[in-house]
C-alpha cells in the first residue's frame, strides 16, 4: 500500500487548524486555572501527582515535556503556596521527589472536575469513535516527533 501524501496547501492547513485549537485549549485553560491562580504546568504536576503519588522531579520533567529547571520552578512554586513538598530519596540524596501536600489534595480536588467538564462539553462535539481515532492520530503524530 503506498503512502498518499496531501498537498502542501492541505498540510499547512492542517497545522494551522491544530495550532489554532491548541491556542483556544490554552485560553480555555488560562481561564479556568487562573481562577485557583495556577497555570497549567502547575496543574499537571498536581495532577500528576495526585494519580501517581510521590514522582521524582526528572520522571515529572520528562512527562511534562520540560526542562529540569523548569520544573523546579514549578514546583518551587506549588510548594510556597504548600500544595506540595518536596522529599529526598534515602538511597540517593540527588534525587528529589515531589508529593501532593494535604492542601493540594483539596486544590486538585476542587479544579478536577470543573476542567473535567469543560473538556467533556468541547469533546461532546464527537463521537466516541471519532474520538477514538482522533487518539490514535495524535499518537500517530506524537510518535512521528519523536523520530525528528
Amino acid at each position: 500500500m503506498t503512502k498518499v501524501f496531501p498537498k502542501s496547501t492541505e498540510v499547512f492547513e492542517a497545522i494551522s487548524m491544530l495550532r489554532n485549537n491548541y491556542e483556544k485549549l490554552k485560553k480555555i485553560q488560562l481561564r479556568e486555572f487562573s481562577r485557583f491562580n495556577i497555570t497549567y504546568p502547575q496543574f499537571m504536576v498536581l495532577q500528576t501527582l495526585s494519580t501517581k503519588g510521590e514522582v521524582s522531579l526528572k520522571n515529572l520533567g520528562d512527562q511534562l515535556n520540560v526542562t529540569g529547571a523548569n520544573i523546579t520552578c514549578i514546583v518551587d512554586n506549588l510548594q510556597k503556596e504548600s500544595y506540595v513538598q518536596r522529599i529526598s530519596s534515602n538511597e540517593d540524596r540527588r534525587k528529589i521527589f515531589a508529593k501532593l501536600t494535604k492542601n493540594g489534595e483539596k486544590l486538585i480536588a476542587k479544579i478536577k472536575p470543573i476542567y473535567q467538564e469543560k473538556i467533556n462539553t468541547l469533546l461532546s462535539t464527537m463521537g466516541e469513535e471519532e474520538f477514538r481515532e482522533l487518539r490514535i492520530l495524535l499518537e500517530k503524530l506524537d510518535k512521528a516527533f519523536d523520530q525528528l
